[in-house]
């Protein structure tokens, strides 16, 4: 029998090695006692991740927003303040996702991003993967866009 954590971990290291690669220093969790898992630095501003693992089927990936554990007493919704940014990898396609937190967590537990366009060409109100890279979470976080945001 597989541990259960193996999944969660082969995640974590996908996504360490996109941002190392990409030039961005990243702390992570002595232990596994907090919500988040890493800690990133972008332009000095620390940024705590969480990542998730998940599948893909039909051309989508589902981001669960809860952390579900062998023990129900420790399962856990995750709030605003938790993490500033969700990390999902689909672990069969090996690709990373960047969702900031106040926007996957709107969501009301779950998240569906499309992988691939849909059958019937809709764009309206579909999460698409190509919305949520490292390059878009990047601008996301230079001071410009910070400061706007603040407006």
């Amino acid at each position: 029998m597989e541990h259960p954590k193996r999944k969660g971990t082969i995640g974590e290291g996908i996504v360490l090695l996109e941002l190392l690669r990409a030039g961005i220093p990243v702390f992570q969790e002595f232990g596994d006692l907090s919500r988040v898992d890493l800690i990133v630095l972008i332009g000095n501003r620390p940024v705590k991740v969480q990542v998730k693992t998940t599948t893909s089927k039909n051309g989508v990936a589902v981001l669960n927003l809860r952390k579900l554990t062998l023990n129900p007493k420790y399962n856990y919704t995750y709030q605003q303040d938790d993490v500033d940014v969700f990390a999902p990898v689909v672990e069969d396609t090996r690709q990373v996702f960047y969702i900031r937190a106040n926007q996957a967590l709107k969501n009301k537990g779950t998240l569906t991003i499309r992988l691939t366009p849909a059958k019937n060409h809709q764009r309206a109100l579909i999460k698409s993967a190509e919305d949520f890279t490292l390059s878009r979470l990047l601008r996301d976080y230079t001071p410009d866009a910070l400061s706007e945001k603040g407006r």
